[in-house]
């Protein structure tokens, strides 16, 4: 079987994770992928009290609190280590709590009332209850676990068609990788690839949503990012980065190179 890299040499720039749903990235230089998710990613979110899933399972994320639908999100800050939950805005500690039922409980209902969310108290999505065991990476966009990339040259042609500067964050890809011709990674569905001693088949190109819109500083929807990339970069669709499925488990490493299965 024919191996070539894409280009002189790729390698991975950026590893990130998304431990809560809906908010920023934990940046590392290495990433554990086990049954095609990468450990620690979406591992925690906040579902509307009136979602039609009601245990702490996989649900459509239009059922809980995301940057799609509350783009001010993006001002606050959550960690979680698996045994507690911490939100902020800036340095101001909201809440630091453990994750059982009633430490969970107190940290949505801190967040529901917090500006940037302003949920009214009579809406239907309270109570907000937090979901996921702070462990297991259960709640990304699509059920099937899958690791996301894009490329550096991606997001600068993009940022070219915008005709300024624009954060990768905005589509929240757990790797980054340069070496590669602008958007080439959206022609990969189907192929395999090799990052560092790991293997992938790519999925598909990632169709994308009003997420992106938001600014992953300020939480303004700032940029059309949807009508950029099919009338600015002239797509088919409003896709960016790619969708990966592990072949067997591994490690990924910052500087891991990248090369092409034929």
């Amino acid at each position: 079987m024919a191996e070539r890299a894409p280009a002189s040499r790729s390698h991975v720039v950026r590893l990130d994770r998304y431990p809560v749903k809906g908010f920023g990235p934990q940046t590392l230089d290495r990433l554990t992928v086990r049954e095609s998710r990468v450990v620690g990613d979406r591992v925690l979110g906040f579902r509307y009290a009136d979602a039609e899933e009601t245990g702490d399972g996989w649900g459509t994320k239009r059922q809980m609190v995301v940057l799609m639908n509350t783009p001010s999100i993006a001002r606050l800050t959550v960690h979680t280590d698996g045994d507690r939950i911490r939100l902020l805005r800036g340095d101001e500690l909201i809440a630091d709590e453990p994750l059982d039922a009633a430490g969970r409980q107190r940290v949505a209902a801190l967040l529901a009332d917090q500006p940037e969310v302003d949920l009214p108290a009579d809406s239907p999505h309270r109570p907000l209850r937090v979901v996921g065991d702070g462990r297991t990476p259960q709640l990304q966009d699509r059920e099937p676990g899958y690791v996301t990339l894009h490329s550096r040259a991606s997001i600068e042609a993009f940022a070219e068609a915008t005709g300024g500067e624009v954060d990768q964050v905005r589509f929240r890809s757990n790797v980054i990788i340069d070496g590669v011709e602008p958007l080439a990674e959206l022609g990969w569905a189907g192929r395999q690839i090799a990052i560092g001693g790991m293997r992938f088949r790519v999925h598909q190109p990632l169709v994308r949503c009003l997420a992106t819109h938001a600014n992953p500083s300020t939480g303004e929807r700032d940029l059309n990012v949807l009508r950029t990339l099919t009338r600015g970069l002239d797509l088919p669709e409003p896709i960016f980065g790619v969708s990966l499925v592990a072949l067997a488990d591994g490690e990924l490493t910052l500087g891991d190179d990248v090369t092409l299965i034929d």
